[in-house]
């Protein structure tokens, strides 16, 4: 058993082009090269039946999932790792997504994730969980106000938030964006849930902040590309950005941005990454892999692929990778 690069006993590495991830579009895989200025890594952590689990007995599984996916991601474990993004004198964003209760970033991972920051020595006051609406955030499990581990829940439509007046505009998008990232936040990380999009094909982080935006509605047209990479390119987004944890315990592999119980899998895993656009671009292809499992098309064939992954990446954008022989991939998989 491999207990290497700050993993704990208890979990095992191995090269990852197993089942559905394998799927992805000339996906290779390799060996993190972090000294590798062109090359960037996306850790998968698996472990079987967790989705299926509920409360201490999800957290008790999810803590050594974030801890062994962290540990790999940059070589450090605990505090220190969760020291690697922030800093005590960080305001902290979490972004979580809640428009589908049924798959919805679990409360339970959000919770570890605030703790983790909180660890690292920045304040609970100074850390915030949040969504679009008070509705779809409660409906998910979450609970509004300070939590007792004393960060707290919010959400852009309270009455003491709303979104900023000021818009902002990156090529021909123009949006305002909510003031949880436009009042003080100074790190941000990103929490989406990985699920198929009716109109762009795939919705990860990247996505995710049509939630931390005013009028996403207006952006959809021509499969929201470039909408989904200019959103990306604000400052306040842009620049506060740090981590990328993908929920993919659920997965949604048709028929969303909604939950139809019939097209829900387990995934059991967490996606875990620096680069947003690199997690999306591993997300897509482990979403079409589940498709392919379940008899369906891959999203190309449907109309459906996310052509915002190629904008993201390019120049002026320049958001991150999305050229799989450029990321590198490790499972671990979680005993």
């Amino acid at each position: 058993m491999e207990t290497g690069s700050g993993v704990s006993k208890g979990v095992r590495r191995r090269e990852f082009i197993g089942s559905a991830v394998a799927m992805a579009a000339g996906l290779t895989v390799h060996r993190a090269r972090a000294a590798d200025p062109g090359r960037t890594l996306v850790v998968v952590v698996h472990r079987p039946g967790v989705a299926a689990l509920k409360g201490d007995e999800r957290r008790a599984v999810l803590q050594p999932m974030l801890d062994a996916g962290l540990a790999q991601l940059c070589g450090k474990s605990g505090a220190a790792a969760w020291a690697e993004y922030v800093r005590p004198e960080d305001v902290v964003a979490i972004k979580v997504n809640t428009i589908a209760a049924q798959t919805a970033t679990s409360p339970d991972l959000a919770d570890l994730v605030a703790r983790g920051v909180m660890a690292a020595g920045v304040p609970g006051e100074r850390v915030r969980v949040y969504d679009r609406f008070e509705r779809e955030l409660e409906r998910a499990g979450y609970t509004l106000g300070v939590n007792p581990a004393g960060y707290r829940v919010v959400s852009t439509d309270h009455a003491e938030l709303g979104y900023d007046p000021r818009t902002h505009r990156s090529g021909r998008v123009e949006q305002r964006i909510t003031r949880v990232l436009t009042q003080s936040t100074t790190a941000l990380i990103n929490l989406p849930v990985l699920k198929d999009h009716n109109v762009c094909g795939v919705t990860g982080a990247l996505k995710n902040h049509f939630g931390s935006i005013d009028n996403p509605q207006k952006l959809h047209e021509q499969q929201a590309s470039p909408h989904v990479a200019e959103v990306n390119c604000f400052p306040p987004i842009r620049n506060a950005h740090r981590l990328v944890i993908g929920d993919a315990l659920w997965v949604v592999y048709e028929g969303g941005p909604t939950s139809n119980p019939r097209f829900r899998f387990a995934a059991d895993s967490l996606l875990l990454a620096t680069d947003p656009v690199a997690h999306d671009q591993i997300a897509y292809g482990l979403l079409d892999g589940i498709r392919k499992q379940r008899g369906l098309p891959p999203l190309a064939r449907v109309g459906r692929e996310p052509g915002y992954l190629k904008a993201a990446a390019a120049p002026p954008r320049s958001l991150g990778v999305c050229d799989p022989a450029r990321i590198d991939v490790k499972r671990i998989e979680v005993a």
